[in-house]
């Protein structure tokens, strides 16, 4: 049994090394590269940024994703700093940085399309709340249920009728925030159902079948957002901003 241990203990501590080699090494890289950008060497930060990604997938930020969205944008490659932006912004939505340079990437695309106006709930979530992922209106969601047991308990247990009128006002608000919180969150949750990508070619046609024979409807260009609504094959059946639908062959898209 105490060889078996030893075993177990030596097979944990070379595990261990491993696994912090793999880390130091990822930290390296991801110092390499942030100095490369600071010195304007985008497409070598670059290669590093998508190498990092790409072989540590746990390793998604939003400052990986906004340096290389910047980093592109240095080198006008339209599309994918629209691309990485957008994938930054899908881990905080609110990020302004990301926000503000995002409408400067879509300043340059060639497509100016109009959006179908959105509804009341959606508008009032996005222009007086903000941007919140489903996890942080849950979160808002339980600190106001919180809020509201105190107020209400308070509105029993206090004995003056000054203080029992404003612990009820109080809970009625904590309240009504809370069930604002989860309509939104699940207003956030159907949003975070549909898929997204972003025109990567310089121009691209969208036909009216899932073949290159069909019918011309449209053109897109590079950068462009559609929404992926089915695919058949290599081939997805997308709309735009402004309920247009048709479809495009996925070697023309990058998903989000």
């Amino acid at each position: 049994m105490k060889v078996l241990h030893l075993k177990k203990t030596s097979y944990c501590i070379v595990m261990f090394f491993i696994l912090w080699q793999g880390f130091s090494q990822s930290v390296n890289r991801l110092e390499k590269a942030n100095s490369l950008y600071i010195k304007a060497k985008f497409e070598q930060a670059i290669k590093i940024y998508e190498n990092i990604l790409k072989t540590s997938p746990n390793k998604e930020s939003v400052s990986i994703y906004y340096n290389l969205g910047n980093a592109y944008y240095k080198q006008d490659n339209i599309a994918k700093s629209i691309y990485y932006y957008e994938k930054a912004l899908q881990i905080d939505p609110s990020d302004e940085d990301c926000l503000y340079n995002l409408k400067l990437a879509n300043k340059k695309k060639i497509d100016v399309i109009s959006e179908i106006p959105k509804n009341f709930w959606y508008n009032i979530k996005d222009k007086v709340f903000g941007n919140k992922t489903q996890d942080q209106w849950a979160w808002n969601s339980v600190i106001y249920m919180l809020l509201f047991c105190v107020a209400f308990l308070s509105y029993f247990f206090i004995k003056n009728s000054k203080i029992k009128r404003y612990s009820l006002s109080i809970a009625i608000l904590f309240i009504l925030l809370c069930v604002n919180s989860i309509v939104f969150g699940y207003i956030s949750n159907q949003q975070s159902k549909h898929q997204y990508a972003i025109i990567k070619k310089a121009a691209v046609e969208i036909t009216a079948e899932p073949n290159a024979q069909g019918n011309v409807l449209f053109e897109l260009h590079e950068g462009t957002k559609i929404e992926i609504l089915e695919r058949i094959n290599n081939w997805q059946r997308i709309k735009i901003s402004d309920g247009k639908v048709g479809w495009i062959s996925s070697e023309n898209t990058m998903t989000l």
